[in-house]
């Protein structure tokens, strides 16, 4: 779950981590906006339907045994915290990452001709940001914290170090070497040269 305010850079975040774990990216902007062309609107209470839409399109992947990336505000703790439950209930590790951004005006230059071109979806600005900010109820539990002054290389780094030590980064194999051994038995032995956490694995086989 990627969370915090608009122009953190969540959603630049939540990408890497979507490439990183191979597996579906679920935005409530994205959805809200699908609802909004289909005529649901904000007066239909459409931004609490997107926050359900997502945990039913998160429980599908879970039920798969696969995994999920949500990115949203979710202003609320409560929200944070059904995910956190729905995800412990369905045997799945949670993990939270918080997207801040400690300089107020690197913050602000993020919204200025922002254009995620998301059809029928608005920009924000620093006036909808504030108003966010008020409502927003801190975060609780583990998670890890980017700021956004730092380098997109940087938070990325923190990123992939922070979803390994999770057992999220699925490795990749990048080279398998098959060794015999001498003798009437024809032992072999296979090398598994492993990029992901760099690690050589073997296995010998009669």
């Amino acid at each position: 779950m990627f969370t915090g305010l608009p122009g953190t850079g969540k959603s630049v975040l939540s990408e890497q981590a979507a490439r990183m774990l191979g597996c579906p990216l679920f935005s409530k902007d994205m959805i809200e906006a699908t609802l909004w062309r289909s005529g649901v609107g904000s007066d239909a209470n459409s931004g609490w339907a997107a926050y359900e839409l997502m945990t039913s399109l998160a429980e599908c992947q879970l039920r798969l045994g696969q995994s999920v990336v949500l990115d949203s505000v979710a202003t609320y703790e409560r929200i944070r915290s059904r995910w956190r439950d729905f995800a412990a209930s369905h045997g799945a590790t949670f993990v939270a990452v918080e997207c801040v951004c400690s300089n107020e005006d690197l913050q602000r230059s993020r919204l200025v001709d922002r254009q995620r071109g998301i059809p029928g979806w608005y920009e924000i600005d620093w006036h909808q940001v504030e108003q966010t900010r008020a409502n927003y109820e801190p975060c609780t539990g583990q998670r890890l914290v980017l700021d956004a002054v730092h380098s997109l290389d940087h938070n990325g780094d923190a990123l992939r170090t922070y979803l390994a030590s999770s057992q999220f980064v699925p490795t990749t194999i990048s080279a398998i070497e098959i060794r015999f051994s001498p003798g009437a038995n024809r032992q072999f032995e296979f090398v598994w040269i492993v990029v992901g956490p760099e690690v050589a694995t073997h296995l010998s086989l009669g």
